[in-house]
């Protein structure tokens, strides 16, 4: 499990509960800064409303034990535990993406087609980034569910205040569709990374060893590779493994992009046929304004 949010909202806590357990303004940047102290390598973001106060958690290849999150929020609060336990609830994995995406939204709200909501969301990612406290998972997550709640008010009814009930209904109907299609895409993304962070973890310290192990072996294999040469297939090695894990998609595309201008080998030229960057052309991230990009597509051709 990389993902959970837990907290209390209207139909779990009376009124004087959520508002005890509330994060307004600076509160919520000191809860953030103690989270950070408290769980280190942890990512959070904290939504409090009127209506509901979530704590997002992740990280791979599990988050913090539920007891443990809820001590902190109690004592953050100077609450007695016991009191605030019960009222607390939790989503895990695929359900707290979608909870995320339903809450961002509106379709979690009281007020179902309300719009205050999204930007609620948007302050809370925007003020958790502000902390450090966002990592890869917690980034997308948010970024996707805003994206889908952006889609959603422009493509339904909601927020410009349909005049039928009919109407609503099926605003609504087009909304969670949405939200579910939208949502099950974020959750694929995120078993894919979490899928590629557990495989470099399983190499750990055996990484680095291996790569040079294997680097070693070929560089006595091809012989007439010059010190440049070698640096760049180095390189290319080291900046697959780095972006495999942070930026999955373009891994491929930008692993043997030196950042210079290398002479032609048949192990380079096999390394950017594996890597699809041999075909003649430069790849479609390029950007021949860039100074780095220009040299890498100069050598493509």
């Amino acid at each position: 499990m990389s993902l959970m949010v837990l907290g209390v909202d209207d139909r779990s806590a009376p009124t004087s509960v959520r508002e005890n357990l509330a994060f307004p303004g600076e509160c919520r940047d000191r809860a953030l800064r103690a989270l950070k102290s408290s769980f280190p390598d942890v990512e959070f973001v904290l939504l409090s409303t009127c209506n509901r106060v979530e704590v997002y958690v992740a990280r791979a290849p599990s988050p913090p034990e539920i007891v443990e999150l809820v001590s902190f929020v109690a004592q953050f609060h100077r609450m007695p535990e016991e009191t605030v336990a019960e009222h607390f609830v939790v989503h895990k994995e695929e359900a707290a993406i979608g909870h995320l995406f339903r809450v961002a939204v509106g379709l979690e709200s009281l007020v179902q087609d309300e719009d205050q909501i999204r930007g609620e969301v948007r302050d809370a990612y925007k003020a958790a980034t502000g902390q450090g406290v966002v990592g890869p998972i917690l980034n997308m997550t948010f970024h996707r569910a805003l994206l889908a709640a952006k889609r959603a008010r422009d493509e339904t009814g909601l927020g410009r205040g349909s005049l039928s009930v009919a109407g609503i209904a099926v605003d609504l109907e087009r909304a969670r569709a949405i939200v579910e299609r939208e949502a099950a895409g974020c959750w694929a993304a995120v078993r894919h990374r979490q899928a590629a962070s557990v495989l470099l973890r399983q190499l750990g310290d055996r990484t680095e060893a291996t790569v040079r192990r294997e680097l070693d072996r070929l560089f006595s294999a091809q012989r007439d590779l010059t010190e440049p040469q070698r640096a760049a297939i180095a390189q290319a090695m080291s900046r697959f493994l780095n972006q495999l894990l942070r930026h999955p998609r373009s891994a491929l595309p930008t692993a043997t992009d030196a950042g210079g201008s290398a002479d032609s080998h048949p192990v380079l030229d096999a390394a950017r046929r594996v890597f699809g960057l041999a075909d003649g052309r430069p790849a479609n991230h390029v950007n021949p304004r860039r100074a780095g990009d220009r040299r890498l597509a100069e050598s493509l051709v």
